[in-house]
């Protein structure tokens, strides 16, 4: 068996697979005939690697160094991304806050610095009355931003694993839901000539999710209709009440049959998917990792039979089924 831990610079504990009972060795280096262990300084902190019966590795210095150097290699690289993506989180974060802030400041410019807090909450009833068309633009943008807020913290502490357990809550109505995230993607929708219809998602199915990782799967797959979904075509999203199914069809860019088993792979995406169009490849392994958390499966079904080019990219029709296993109608 081959055991890690990770460090980071700060000496937090990262990554911990180590035996419970496990006591490290004082020294760097340790060996006797059934273990081999080994500690050293390495770029994102201190990397631990414990052997135990892996003699066809231990035995040979220089196969035990090429293993530990291609550990040390792939934890870097992952770390990296990990920083990168946390880093992308944290940006994301402060230039909404900044929007928030702007608004707000739109919203009670001129009438701040009250001397009583009744006057204060007077004087913003006001100027909300004077201009009512631009108050509900302005309420209607800050809900907008908060929920850009939630989808990069819930994102960062699904990325990070910050919450274990599921916090699975009952009744959710499923197209108010969509309908509320669908509302951040307008802009961009209408800018890819792209139509989502949530019509035929019965209003009043209800289903248990855990809400905070819905919505970030959710956004992912919004997102990503908004980059491959064919130009001047409709998504239709449909519930099948009798099975607890949320249908999505649509004409998208072509995913592989060789590819589908790799689909939630982190840094995956497609080989028909042109490079301007590319991300960090977490999308999916998001959505699917966030579904999990609630019990929810995703379907992916392919019809090759129905094809289309655009600007040289591959279009067939595709189909995703949500299957929640707690709903009613």
């Amino acid at each position: 068996m081959i055991y890690l831990k990770v460090k980071d610079d700060k000496l937090d504990i990262l990554l911990n697979y180590f035996p419970d009972n496990f006591i490290a060795p004082a020294e760097d280096e340790y060996r006797d005939d059934k273990t081999r262990y080994i500690r050293k300084n390495v770029s994102f902190g201190v990397l631990e690697v414990l052997m135990k019966k892996e003699k066809r590795i231990t035995d040979s210095n220089k196969v035990f160094k090429a293993v530990v150097n291609s550990l040390e290699d792939i934890l870097e690289r992952t770390t990296s991304l990990a920083k990168d993506i946390a880093d992308d989180y944290l940006h994301n974060v402060i230039k909404i806050h900044g929007n928030q802030k702007n608004i707000l400041e739109r919203c009670i410019f001129g009438i701040e610095g009250q001397e009583k807090h009744s006057d204060f909450v007077q004087a913003v009833k006001n100027k909300m009355s004077s201009s009512l068309d631009e108050s509900a633009e302005d309420i209607c943008a800050l809900v907008k931003e908060t929920r850009l807020v939630d989808y990069h913290i819930g994102a960062y502490n699904l990325f990070h694993n910050l919450s274990p357990k599921p916090n699975i809550t009952e009744n959710h109505n499923l197209k108010k839901f969509l309908l509320g995230l669908s509302h951040l993607f307008f802009d961009s929708l209408n800018k890819n000539n792209i139509t989502l219809s949530l019509h035929k998602v019965n209003s009043n199915f209800k289903c248990a999710f855990e809400y905070e990782t819905l919505n970030v799967a959710m956004h992912c797959f919004i997102e990503n209709l908004v980059k491959y979904v064919k130009p001047y075509t409709t998504v239709y999203a449909d519930s099948d009440d009798s099975n607890g199914r949320l249908v999505f069809t649509m004409e998208s860019i072509r995913i592989e049959k060789k590819e589908l088993s790799d689909i939630y792979e982190r840094g995956v995406s497609g080989s028909n998917v042109p490079s301007d169009l590319r991300g960090n490849g977490i999308g999916m392994y998001q959505l699917k990792k966030a579904i999990d958390r609630s019990g929810i499966s995703l379907n992916i079904d392919i019809d090759y039979s129905q094809n289309s080019e655009v600007d040289e990219i591959a279009y067939t029709k595709n189909t995703f089924t949500f299957h929640f296993s707690e709903y009613s109608v």
